[in-house]
C-alpha cells in the first residue's frame, strides 16, 4: 500500500514536469525596440492617431 503511493507520487511528479517543460512558446515575445513592416503607418489616419496619442499622454514605441 505504501509502495503504491510512492509510485503514484513519482508518476505525478514526472507527468507534471513533462507538462510544464513542454510549453515555452507562450514565453516568447516580439522585440519592443524594433518595428516590423506590419507595424509601420500605412495611411495618413494612422500617423494622425499616433500624433494625437502623443498629445494626449501616450507614447510611441
Amino acid at each position: 500500500m505504501k509502495r503504491s503511493k510512492i509510485y503514484i507520487a513519482a508518476l505525478c511528479i514526472i507527468a507534471n514536469s513533462t507538462f510544464l517543460s513542454s510549453c515555452n512558446k507562450f514565453l516568447e515575445e516580439d522585440p519592443l525596440d524594433t518595428k516590423i513592416s506590419s507595424q509601420f503607418w500605412k495611411t495618413p489616419a494612422d500617423a494622425e492617431s499616433a500624433v494625437n496619442g502623443l498629445y494626449f499622454g501616450g507614447c510611441l514605441t
